[in-house]
């Protein structure tokens, strides 16, 4: 009898080790699975984050175009600490769609840009449009920031990255309004 019992001392003791096997694994799979779940948070938070840095100084660049009582202006800001490059400025509305290439932007609180409003004026006269409605007049630009990423931001307002290749469409190259072309601005 002492064998009998051995053996079933032995078989629960088989059993115990097999169902304490099955435990770990599953505790094992359910920790990884929580593992790469808190990975995918990880990179995903990682990617918004790089995201942000990279749109850090794009989102700090506008141009608008104001109407006052006697006459037309347009402003710009770069609010961040580094210039950008190769900024051009599509005025369309009425009978305008003309691009205005204004080249580099230096760092600057919102203001009247008096390269653009120049630019501005003379093809508002070029197109004999001096007298549009203020609203039905809209800008979109595009520019380079000084990490070399070019950016568009469309007349409402939204901002996207393009390829650096992307230019305004409109007026063809030749036509595009440089009035000032290395004014101080």
């Amino acid at each position: 009898m002492a064998d009998w019992v051995n053996a079933v001392g032995t078989l629960l003791t088989f059993g115990g080790a097999v169902f304490a096997g099955v435990i770990a694994l599953r505790s094992y799979r359910a920790q990884q699975e929580h593992t790469a779940a808190q990975l995918g948070r990880l990179e995903f938070e990682e990617e918004r984050r790089r995201q942000h840095e990279r749109r850090a100084q794009a989102i700090t660049v506008a141009v608008w175009v104001f109407r006052s009582r006697s006459d037309w202006y347009m402003n710009v800001v770069n609010d961040s600490a580094l210039p950008i490059y190769r900024l051009s400025v599509r005025v369309v509305g009425g009978d305008v769609d003309r691009v205005i290439d204004r080249g580099t932007q230096g760092p600057t609180a919102p203001r009247r840009s008096d390269t653009l409003t120049e630019a501005l004026r003379v093809t508002l006269e070029d197109e004999g449009a001096a007298g549009v409605d203020a609203e039905d007049l809209h800008v979109e630009l595009v520019f380079t920031d000084a990490a070399g990423v070019r950016w568009h931001r469309s007349t409402d307002g939204a901002l996207t990255e393009v390829a650096a290749d992307f230019a305004l469409s409109g007026a063809a190259v030749g036509d595009r309004a440089d009035p000032l072309r290395g004014h101080p601005d």
